[in-house]
């Protein structure tokens, strides 16, 4: 046959049983250090393969033939090319090399299991990916990142390993792939989403109703304007999360333990970017808790629409984790440009008008910087890079919400229940609340008027100000005004006290969402009591 370019730079060679069944499909892969062959053929095959390979390539510039299927019977054309003098590398599984050096091969064989599946120089944008070994032993997958096309080994049992075969379908689901290019049969250059199912193996649910982590389906004129939750996953439950569709927290441990554990003894660079959306027990109390689940689900799909880079849209991944945090997992990426992506993340949700109200969150940032010194291999490394991103988004909500964590040691940050700002040019009552305060494991900032007051909340998000209604430069009324104002400040909970409480003030009070107005002298007890329970009732 003549060679089919399936994507650039990509050719079928062959066609796939031409002889009662023997032989798999081979392709080309030309680029600009040479080519690699992926599968080869049978002997009876062999001189039609050749034919078609030497319209495109010389033997001399293939460096590496890539055997993918467990079966190397089906590639004992090895020889004949040994034959014709291809004096470069054979790539493959251990156990199919065992084979392979039975037939009297000479050529230097690369077991690919041997090597953490890391490919050795000049084999440009092609990954190996290992297919689980209790589906199909020794079985490879190869996937080249340039045109997401990728090559599947011979259908594998999926017999008694349901859960590995979801397992395995979304971590290639992951890559992207745009071409699926198999072993039998012919490539599929379109509708990859509906046929990967069957491709791979799994069970349970409908190839039709699979979707995109992070996508919706859509029907009708209009759809894309549409912004649902997504429905539950009919494929894939136990590691998607029903109201996003993205990944959930179970799967993202299982990633990043393989993602760990493939980088062996080398440092593995990576960044993680922990988020929660700050206002959503308001939403939730406020609208419902479908408007809750609706505003999680609008997250996603702004996180999933964000702009990147070509690399980035490939490589990153976006997981869910209980509650209303998420996960930005970011491969090869420094400190640097880790927390200039988080700021414009969260620019980005602050000017966003698809949310229900207007929402803030508050990030972690943990990279490779965080786990210096520590060989991470195991579950517990995990875990550790979990909690250490869980506290971080705790340290940003209780240090001012809508603000990005990134320091390294935690041991720099001393635990707080949250900041508070109280203002009153009566010292006496002021260190008297502070006191009853502290005790709480409150931080306690005093000012003696608004102005400087305001100043201070511009720079750190209060949990909450208790407020004289009489200060110089700025009082209270105005105070709570400009806070109003602000789409940052404007759900910070404000207590207001003072001397003076007529039926004007009061109403003036009702009229800037004041909930409490304590005439002085008042129970402190009482005041301390109100103020805990806005700040619980606000976070």
């Amino acid at each position: 046959m003549n060679p089919v370019e399936i994507a650039q730079g990509i050719y079928k060679l062959s066609e796939s049983g031409s002889i009662a069944a023997a032989s798999c499909n081979t392709y080309l892969i030309r680029g600009d250090t040479g080519a690699i062959l992926i599968n080869t053929a049978s002997v009876p095959d062999f001189m039609s393969l050749s034919n078609a390979l030497s319209s495109l390539v010389s033997l001399r510039e293939i460096t590496y033939i890539v055997l993918l299927h467990w079966r190397p019977d089906l590639a004992a054309g090895i020889l004949l090319f040994e034959h014709d003098s291809f004096e470069g590398r054979l790539v493959a599984h251990a156990d199919s090399a065992n084979l392979l050096r039975c037939y009297g091969t000479k050529l230097s064989i690369f077991s690919i299991n041997n090597e953490r599946y890391k490919l050795p120089l000049g084999t440009g944008n092609l990954e190996i990916v290992p297919v689980p070994s209790n589906c199909s032993h020794g079985a490879l997958m190869a996937f080249e990142t340039g045109t997401r096309t990728l090559f599947t080994c011979p259908p594998f049992n999926t017999n008694g390993c349901t859960h590995e075969a979801n397992e395995f379908a979304v971590m290639l689901f992951a890559k992207d792939v745009k071409v699926i290019a198999p072993s039998y049969g012919p490539p599929i250059l379109e509708n990859t989403l509906e046929t990967f199912q069957s491709i791979m193996g799994v069970k349970g649910g409908n190839a039709q109703s699979m979707t995109r982590p992070g996508e919706k389906k859509e029907s009708g004129k209009d759809a894309g304007a549409q912004i649902e939750p997504s429905e539950k996953h009919e494929i894939l439950p136990s590691i998607i999360d029903p109201i996003t569709n993205l990944y959930n927290e179970v799967f993202m441990r299982q990633y990043l333990m393989r993602e760990i554990e493939a980088a062996g003894d080398e440092p593995y660079k990576f960044g993680l970017i922990f988020m929660e959306i700050d206002n959503i027990v308001h939403i939730n109390n406020k609208f419902g808790r479908n408007a809750g689940d609706e505003t999680i689900a609008h997250l996603a799909y702004l996180l999933k629409r964000l702009p990147q880079s070509e690399e980035a849209m490939h490589n990153d991944l976006i997981f869910k984790l209980t509650g209303a945090g998420f996960v930005y997992f970011r491969p090869e990426t420094s400190k640097e440009d880790l927390i200039a992506e988080a700021e414009s993340i969260r620019r980005d949700i602050n000017s966003s008008e698809i949310f229900i109200t207007p929402i803030t969150v508050s990030m972690g940032i943990v990279s490779c910087e965080d786990t210096a010194g520590d060989r991470i291999s195991s579950n517990d490394s995990v875990a550790a890079i979990y909690d250490k991103g869980r506290m971080k988004v705790r340290i940003a909500r209780k240090t001012g919400m809508d603000t990005v964590y990134d320091k390294v040691r935690l041991e720099e940050y001393s635990e707080t229940a949250g900041s508070l700002i109280i203002i009153d040019g009566d010292r006496i009552n002021c260190e008297l609340l502070r006191k009853s305060f502290e005790v709480l494991k409150y931080k306690v900032v005093i000012c003696m008027d608004g102005s400087a007051a305001w100043e201070i909340c511009e720079r750190e998000r209060p949990a909450a100000v208790i407020s004289e209604l009489m200060l110089p430069k700025l009082d209270g009324f105005r105070l709570r005004q400009k806070m109003m104002e602000s789409t940052r400040l404007k759900d910070v909970p404000f207590v207001l006290m003072s001397h003076d409480k007529t039926e004007e003030s009061i109403q003036r009070a009702l009229g800037l969402k004041i909930r409490h107005y304590f005439k002085k002298p008042f129970y402190q007890g009482e005041l301390v009591g109100v103020v805990k329970g806005l700040i619980e009732e606000n976070v």
